[in-house]
């Protein structure tokens, strides 16, 4: 039987230790994983934490450790990264949105990530390309 994913949506998780844990598929939306813990940061521990298709989006993940976390797939879209520790030790091609928050020293492209177009950039996009045809047809 397939294991089922966990909804940690909106979940406090200050200082948790979920070091070399399965969160594949995992819903973490808007949980806050921040504030005083295990870790000598304060955060919480997620090393060597298998978080493919993660989904991170709108989550404030404070201090926590990313180190040899497998982020492949994760969603980190409107995320706050800005304090998290060892992202640059992390493995495995992301997505992020134009609103995610990065610590100073980490750029997502030198690892692969992908950036998603915010559904405004779509539109924007879509009625130009109308509005270029329409002219053409007239």
């Amino acid at each position: 039987m397939p294991a089922v994913p966990a909804d940690l949506s909106h979940a406090t998780l200050n200082g948790a230790l979920m070091f070399s844990a399965d969160l594949t598929n995992a819903n973490l939306s808007y949980a806050i994983l921040s504030g005083s813990g295990a870790t000598v940061s304060g955060g919480s521990l997620l090393t060597e934490t298998n978080l493919t298709n993660a989904n991170f989006t709108g989550a404030d993940l404070g201090d926590a450790d990313f180190d040899n976390a497998n982020l492949n797939n994760a969603v980190f879209i409107d995320a706050d990264l800005t304090n998290v520790v060892s992202l640059n030790e992390s493995y495995g091609i992301a997505v992020y949105s134009s609103r995610t928050r990065f610590p100073f020293d980490f750029d997502p492209e030198i690892l692969g990530w992908r950036l998603v177009p915010e559904p405004s950039s779509l539109l924007l996009a879509l009625l130009g390309l109308m509005l270029l045809a329409g002219a053409r047809v007239q």
